[in-house]
């Protein structure tokens, strides 16, 4: 099958505001959202400050990683 116009890209979204922990904006908060913020940090992949400065110091870091972490391991996600 031959494809015609552009690609696109479609990123859905859960509503207007996200779900705080929601990294990867799957709709679910887990080891996924670790990972991919992790990932930000290192430069492997791009995440957005408004949903991966958790601690709202204005940079996304190693203290927004153990946020997360607990935001999982307590489920207040």
């Amino acid at each position: 099958m031959k494809a015609y116009g552009p690609k696109i890209t479609v990123k859905w979204a859960y509503g207007s505001t996200p779900v705080t922990g929601d990294i990867n904006g799957d709709g679910v908060v887990n080891v996924t959202d670790a990972t991919t913020l992790i990932n930000g940090i290192l430069g492997t992949s791009t995440v957005d400050i408004a949903v991966g400065d958790l601690d709202s110091n204005g940079v996304i870091n190693v203290s927004d990683v153990t946020t997360l972490i607990n935001l999982i391991l307590n489920g207040n996600s």
